[in-house]
């Protein structure tokens, strides 16, 4: 056993002092020979802006009530964006749409969270997703009575009228929220 410990750390002792004995191959003494190798750092550059539409119309800005099992709340789409930039490019025919919501609770307790926010379109349900910008992301927390949060949810999505649905915790829906197409 102490035989294989003392091969190990010879090794070890070899392979650590290769980096510093002279090169033998000719082509590798002179490239070292020209000095050190230069460092170009390359600041990226902001995307171009990509076409954003704010929609109004439909149920954006207004307060929309609902009422869960624990208690009531109102949701209300402040702002509804249709928008081609975001974290990545979005797939060839869809589009961001970024919403701006407010959730209050009028009594009891209710739930907040992006998944309990589905987006509805012609091609079926969408969940929040990866890709738009969000400035300031909805969390998840449970609300009380008088308490209300705002946060941004984003979605990837083929252009078209949209239903933002509200739903509980057993994933039955409470309210809809008619968005237009851009």
């Amino acid at each position: 056993m102490a035989s294989v410990l003392a091969a190990s750390l010879l090794m070890i002792g070899i392979l650590s002092a290769l980096p510093v004995l002279p090169a033998t191959n000719p082509s590798a003494s002179a490239s070292a020979s020209r000095g050190p190798m230069e460092v170009v750092t390359v600041t990226p550059s902001a995307p171009a802006s990509a076409a954003a539409v704010d929609v109004t119309g439909g149920d954006v800005g207004t307060g929309i009530d609902f009422s869960a099992p624990t208690g009531t709340g109102t949701l209300t789409v402040t702002r509804a964006t249709w928008t081609d930039s975001g974290e990545v490019a979005a797939p060839e025919g869809s589009r961001y749409l970024v919403l701006e919501v407010t959730v209050a609770c009028t009594h009891g307790s209710v739930p907040v969270d992006p998944i309990l926010l589905p987006a509805t379109v012609a091609a079926g349900s969408v969940l929040p997703g990866f890709g738009p910008s969000l400035d300031a992301p909805l969390g998840g927390r449970q609300l009380t009575a008088g308490q209300h949060v705002k946060g941004q949810v984003g979605y990837v999505l083929v252009p078209g009228s949209v239903e933002l649905h509200v739903l509980d915790e057993s994933l039955r829906s409470l309210a809809v929220v008619r968005i237009p197409a851009p």
